[in-house]
C-alpha cells in the first residue's frame, strides 16, 4: 500500500494485492513509489483544474489571472505527458519541455543537469525565437565567477529557488562576467529570472532557469510554484529513467545468461544422448534385458531435460530478437500426421485416443521445424490435460489464402479469468503441483505463429476441454518478419 501524497497532504492510497507472497527488488519498489507519486500529482492537477474552472469568469483581472493559471496548468500537463512517454530519451524530453516553456510561460528556458564531473552542463536551451537558442545557453550557463550574480549556480549550490522578479540595469551589471557576456545579456534583455533546483532524495540533479523579456509579462510568485512543481516532475522522470535503464540492463543480462546457460547445457546433454545409444547397442543377453528398461527411462528423462533447455533457449532468442524463420514448401496435412505419429506413445500413456481429420494435401510455405514445434506443443498439452479422453486434430483450408489447424481435447478445461494470460511467458492456468512444465510452450508457440503472420486462439470451459486453433497464411509474402 502506497500513499498518494502531495506536499504534506495524503489524497488517498494505491493498493496492490497478490494471492501469494511477493518479493520486490529495490528497482521495483522504486518504480511503484514513483507510480504512486505520479498518481498523486494527477489528482492534484485535477483538483487545480476543477478549482480553476469554478473560480474563473467574474472580473477581467480574474480572467487574466485565470488565463495565466490555465497556461501554467496545461504546461504542466504537457510536461507530465512528455516525461511519462519518453523514459528512454529524457534529454529529448527536456529539449521538448524547454521549447514548450519558452513558447507558453516564459521567453526562454535553460535546463542544466549534473555532469559526471560534478559540474552542471546545459542539456536543453530554447528561446521564443529559435535562432537565439545558442545565446540562451551562452549567456546563462557560464561557470560562476566569484563576486558576480549567477542565479542558476546559486540555486545549484544551495538547492533553493532563486527568483529575481525584476532584473534592472544594476542586477544585470552584477551578472556580467566581461564585455562579451555583457553583450549577450543586453541582447537577451532579461527583465525577470527564475532558477529552480531539480532535486531527488536530498541531492540536486540539475537546475531549470526561466527568463522573460519584453513584451512578455514578468514572472510572478505563481510562476515560482509552477516551476518548482515542474522541477519535481523532472526529478521523478530522471529517477524513473534511471530505473528503466537499470531494468533494461537487468533484462538483457538475464536473457544473455539464459542464452549462454542453455548453450552450455546442450553440450553435455548431446553427449549423454550419444552415450545412451552406445550403451543400448552394447547391452547383450540377460544383462541387456535388465539394463534396457532403465536405459529407456534415462533416455526419456534426458529428452525431457533437453526439451526444457530448448524452451529456455527459444525464450532467450525471442527476447534478444535472434529467433529466425527459414520458410520452405511444406504440406501442413502431412506435418500434422507426422507429429501425431511421433506422439503416439505419449497419447497412449495418457490414455487419450487420437483422431486426425485432414481432407488432403495442404501446401504452403512455412518454417517446417518451427511449425512442427507449434504442433508438438499443442499435442503435448492435449495429452497432459486431456484427462484420458479423446483428442481430435483437424487441419483444413480456410479460404484461398489461409489454413487452419485445431487441437480439441475433452479434459479439465481452463477458467475464463485465466484465458487472457494463457500465452504469457512462464504463465500457467493450472497448479504447478499437479502438472509439470515451465509454462513456456504456449508463449513460444504464439511468438512463432505471430512471426509467420498468423494467429493462435483458444476456446475453453472448465470440465469441458479446450480447442486451440492456429490460422496461418499460405504464402511466404504474407509471413511477417521476426
Amino acid at each position: 500500500m502506497l500513499p498518494l501524497k502531495v506536499e504534506h497532504r495524503i489524497r488517498g492510497f494505491l493498493l496492490f494485492a497478490w494471492d501469494g507472497p511477493q518479493v520486490f527488488l529495490a528497482e521495483e519498489r522504486g518504480f511503484l513509489s514513483s507510480l504512486a507519486q505520479q498518481c498523486a500529482q494527477a489528482l492534484e492537477r485535477a483538483a487545480l483544474y476543477e478549482a480553476l474552472r469554478e473560480r474563473g469568469g467574474k472580473l477581467h483581472l480574474a480572467l487574466e489571472a485565470g488565463k495565466e493559471a490555465e497556461e501554467r496548468l496545461f504546461f504542466l500537463l504537457e510536461a507530465s505527458r512528455a516525461l511519462a512517454e519518453h523514459l528512454d530519451d529524457v534529454e529529448w524530453t527536456l529539449e521538448h519541455l524547454a521549447r514548450v516553456a519558452a513558447r507558453n510561460v516564459a521567453t526562454y528556458c535553460l535546463v542544466e543537469l549534473m555532469g559526471a564531473d560534478g559540474v552542471p552542463r546545459g542539456v536543453a536551451a530554447s528561446h521564443r525565437e529559435p535562432e537565439r537558442d545558442g545565446a540562451v545557453l551562452a549567456s546563462l550557463s557560464l561557470p560562476w565567477v566569484e563576486g558576480t550574480l549567477h542565479p542558476a549556480r546559486e540555486c545549484f549550490l544551495s538547492g533553493e529557488t532563486r527568483f529575481l522578479p525584476e532584473v534592472g540595469p544594476e542586477l544585470r551589471e552584477r551578472m556580467c562576467q566581461g564585455p562579451e557576456h555583457r553583450a549577450l545579456l543586453e541582447a537577451l534583455n532579461p527583465h525577470s529570472l527564475l532558477a529552480v533546483a531539480v532535486r531527488m532524495r536530498g541531492r540536486t540533479l540539475g537546475v531549470i532557469t526561466l527568463g522573460t523579456a519584453a513584451p512578455c509579462r514578468r514572472l510572478v510568485p505563481a510562476d515560482v510554484a509552477m516551476a518548482e512543481e515542474l522541477a519535481r516532475r523532472v526529478a521523478v522522470a530522471l529517477e524513473n529513467a534511471s530505473l528503466y535503464r537499470d531494468a533494461q540492463a537487468a533484462v538483457r543480462l538475464r536473457d544473455e545468461f539464459l542464452s549462454v546457460a542453455s548453450h552450455e547445457l546442450k553440450t553435455p546433454l548431446t553427449s549423454l544422448k550419444l552415450q545412451h545409444g552406445l550403451i543400448d547397442r552394447a547391452a547383450l543377453g540377460a544383462v541387456g534385458d535388465k539394463v534396457r528398461p532403465r536405459l529407456a527411462t534415462a533416455v526419456r528423462q534426458v529428452q525431457r531435460l533437453s526439451a526444457l533447455v530448448d524452451s529456455l533457449l527459444d525464450v532467450s532468442r525471442i527476447s534478444l530478437g535472434r529467433l529466425t524463420l527459414e520458410p520452405s514448401d511444406v504440406d501442413l496435412g502431412q506435418a500434422v500426421r507426422d507429429a501425431v505419429d511421433r506422439m503416439e506413445e505419449v497419447f497412449s500413456l495418457a490414455g487419450c485416443p487420437v483422431r486426425v481429420e485432414v481432407p488432403g494435401p495442404l501446401p504452403g510455405r512455412w518454417d517446417s521445424l518451427r511449425l512442427d514445434q507449434v504442433l508438438v506443443n499443442l499435442l503435448t498439452n492435449a495429452a497432459k490435460y486431456g484427462a484420458g479422453r479423446p483428442v481430435l486434430v483437424e487441419a483444413a483450408f480456410e479460404g484461398e489464402e489461409m489454413v487452419r489447424v485445431s487441437v480439441r481435447d475433452e479434459g479439465i478445461g481452463i477458467a475464463a479469468e485465466d484465458l487472457p494470460r494463457l500465452f504469457g511467458r512462464f504463465e500457467r492456468a493450472v497448479s504447478d503441483r499437479h502438472y509439470g512444465g515451465l509454462g513456456l510452450g504456449l508463449y513460444i508457440s504464439r511468438q512463432i505463429v505471430d512471426a509467420m503472420g498468423g494467429r493462435i486462439e483458444v476456446e475453453s470451459r472448465p470440465g469441458l476441454g479446450s480447442i486451440f486453433t492456429v490460422r496461418l497464411p499460405r504464402s511466404t509474402a504474407q509471413c511477417a518478419p521476426w
